[in-house]
């Protein structure tokens, strides 16, 4: 009797693990889930006014729609900051879509709310060796 019940235990352990253990083997999170973590980390920074957040989520690659590249989108946020511009900052990724193609994937629309006014952003991102990371910005409406 005791051997019936550990195996049926067993078999019911088993069963669990390999239903719901396969989903995260190997795999880890989706790329979905991937990118709204970069997201959501690039959008605390704003809202946080932290430089090193924020461009902890730009790919060394990253530019803006003026052609900035890292480094001096770095300075003109650090600008922007010192400023007071993005004082009272609130993003919103409530209607905020994902679309990926390959290893680029597009996030429309972001709102963001901030004391320089308030704009609607688009996020584009590269999955690179270190995984999915913010390759350009533009921003609409500021």
């Amino acid at each position: 009797m005791k051997t019936k019940r550990f195996m049926t235990s067993w078999v019911s352990a088993l069963t669990v693990v390999l239903c719901f253990g396969c989903a995260t083997v190997g795999g880890g999170a989706s790329d979905t889930e991937q990118i709204e973590r970069v997201v959501q980390a690039w959008a605390a920074g704003l809202e946080a006014e932290s430089i090193d957040d924020i461009v902890a989520t730009w790919s060394e690659d990253y530019s803006d729609e003026e052609g900035a590249n890292r480094d001096e989108s770095r300075s003109s946020l650090e600008g922007f900051i010192d400023r007071g511009y993005l004082g009272y900052a609130e993003v919103s990724m409530e209607d905020a879509g994902i679309e990926i193609d390959g290893d680029t994937a597009v996030v429309y629309p972001i709102y963001l709310s901030c004391e320089m006014g308030k704009g609607t952003m688009e996020v584009t991102l590269a999955k690179e060796a270190k995984g999915w990371l913010i390759t350009y910005l533009s921003v609409s409406g500021m």
